[in-house]
C-alpha cells in the first residue's frame, strides 16, 4: 500500500514485518475456506491504517481507495 521496499530497507527482518489482510470481510464470506487470492499482503503499519480508515469511513475499502482517502500515491511499479 505504501511501497516501501522492506527487504531493501530492513534486509532479512523487513520480510517478517508482513501482515495478512483480507479483501473480503470475514464476516461476509460466502465460502468456508480463506484463499490465497482473498488475501493482501500489508506491512504492520499498512495494515493498522486501513483498519482506521475503514472503522472512520464506514465502509470496506480495497487497498487503492485507502491510498486516496490516505492521499498516498501509487507506488512506483
Amino acid at each position: 500500500m505504501c511501497g516501501v521496499s522492506p527487504l531493501e530497507s530492513l534486509g532479512y527482518f523487513g520480510l517478517r514485518m508482513f501482515e495478512c489482510h483480507h479483501i473480503i470481510p470475514v464476516a461476509e464470506a460466502t465460502r468456508g475456506k480463506t484463499k490465497l487470492s482473498d488475501l493482501s499482503l500489508l506491512c504492520a503499519n499498512c495494515h493498522k491504517l486501513i483498519h482506521a480508515v475503514i472503522s472512520r469511513e464506514k465502509r470496506w475499502l480495497i487497498i487503492n481507495e485507502a491510498r486516496i482517502v490516505l492521499g498516498i500515491k501509487e507506488p512506483p511499479s
